[in-house]
């Protein structure tokens, strides 16, 4: 009799058990910061490599002619939280950069989705007074689009950036010789994010959104660390959405009511 008690009394607490599991693992999930893991790019060594001041070591941005950088995310949903360049301009007067979201379809990088930019962010860089004294900075993406968007885990996405201003000369994008680490293919990656050679080419691309076509060598070697933090739980277990959460507990539910029966 003791024992059928006993028998009984366990079986019925096997839903609380896996119920608390559950709960302890969500608690988990959901107290790590989205800090928690460094997840990106950079070819910036941290911003020791050089920024060489040679005329030719540099990306001319406008609106015609961006520079889109390809990148695909790892098993983690992020937002973006930091993009740091080297830039320099002709002139002493501001410039403006734009930097757009798009998420890539297919196998080609003329093709975004039909929902167009995703998150932009426009910033105005101080002048450097020509191309021999380049600046690195990190730009001040704040809180609007480019930082409320969900890089969505295991997507393709670009980053374009495009410049205009005004005065003499426009925006430039520092780059690095050939033969730098900068170099796109050498990316440090961290997080599962890595750099995609897209259709086949190049892993980077100029032009603008439906005519972008493969960035020269020098314009792969565009000097900048892209970062994300990945997403706080529900989204960090692959649910990015309040429907995603309903589905977790809808299945947590028949789990516990098989463990029962």
């Amino acid at each position: 009799m003791v024992l059928t008690t006993a028998f009984k009394v366990s079986q019925a607490l096997k839903p609380l058990t896996l119920l608390g599991l559950a709960s302890v693992g969500m608690a988990v999930l959901s107290g790590q910061p989205a800090s928690a893991l460094t997840y990106g790019l950079d070819n910036t060594a941290n911003s020791t490599n050089p920024l060489p001041a040679g005329a030719s070591d540099r990306f001319a941005s406008s609106t015609t002619n961006q520079l889109l950088r390809t990148f695909q995310m790892g098993p983690l949903d992020a937002y973006l939280n930091e993009i740091s360049l080297g830039y320099s301009t002709g002139q002493t007067t501001p410039q403006s950069l734009t930097v757009n979201i798009y998420e890539l379809s297919g196998s080609t990088a003329s093709t975004t989705t039909t929902s167009g930019v995703l998150g932009t962010g426009t910033f105005s860089l101080a002048g450097t007074n020509g191309h021999t004294n380049p600046q690195y900075t990190t730009l001040p993406i704040g809180t609007g689009s480019l930082t409320s968007y969900i890089f969505q885990a295991g997507k393709t996405y670009g980053l374009s950036f495009n410049g205009s201003g005004t005065g003499a000369g426009p925006l430039n994008l520092r780059t690095c010789p050939a033969t730098d680490p900068c170099l796109g293919s050498n990316f440090v990656t961290a997080g599962g994010v890595s750099i995609p050679v897209v259709g086949g080419g190049p892993d980077a691309y100029v032009g603008q959104p439906g005519s972008w076509s493969g960035a020269s060598v020098l314009a792969q070697t565009a000097y900048m660390e892209i970062q994300f933090a990945p997403v706080p739980a529900p989204a960090l277990m692959g649910f990015s959405s309040l429907s995603g959460l309903m589905v977790y507990s809808r299945r947590l539910r028949s789990r516990i009511k098989g463990a029962a029966a």
